[in-house]
């Protein structure tokens, strides 16, 4: 009879290659990237009126005067309003354009900004998170007393309500490397 030879058993569990604790996983968070894009493009149009109302190119009220002190060196000793009427500007329809284009605040809008990376050390801990959402979401629908507003204090803010979608979902940026 020939030699029986047992198979080597087989490991049980998540394979050693995925669990790579120098590993980063990542993925575009496509919702925060949308809404800057709307941010920027109504930032965008504020500034092309202020473009046109200012002649100039300059994003910020500072630079704009700094460069017309710039044009008048001889006449430092003027006032700032004084130099609006030197260069007939109306000045308040000038600071009015500058006032409107900072309530819009210039986002950045490369995706590299918006890309939630996540080390693998955490991934675990954000795995168990997102497997309480589930389930709390689950438990909602058939009971309607879970008080949602109330999970986040319980984990932290690890897990938010978004009050746009009306769901709790997992606050990916709390298991980023970068929080502090």
């Amino acid at each position: 009879m020939e030699d029986l030879i047992a198979k080597p058993k087989r490991s049980k569990g998540r394979p050693r290659k995925n669990f790579d604790v120098t590993k980063t996983y990542e993925w575009l968070d496509e919702s925060e990237y949308k809404r800057a894009l709307q941010d920027f493009k109504l930032w965008e149009q504020e500034y092309e009126r202020v473009k046109v109302i200012t002649d100039t190119e300059f994003e910020t009220i500072e630079e704009f005067e700094a460069d017309l002190r710039g044009k008048y060196p001889d006449l430092g000793a003027l006032d700032i309003t004084q130099l609006y009427l030197v260069a007939k500007l109306d000045k308040e329809a000038i600071r009015k354009a500058y006032r409107d284009l900072k309530m819009h605040s210039k986002v950045p809008v490369d995706k590299e900004t918006y890309t939630v990376k996540i080390p693998a050390e955490n991934a675990l801990e954000y795995s168990y998170h997102l497997a309480i959402v589930q389930s709390v979401t689950e438990l909602r629908k058939t009971n309607n007393q879970i008080n949602m507003m109330a999970i986040p204090q319980i984990f932290n803010n690890k897990i938010v309500f978004d009050i746009r979608s009306g769901q709790l979902r997992v606050n990916a940026y709390r298991f980023t490397e970068s929080y502090k």
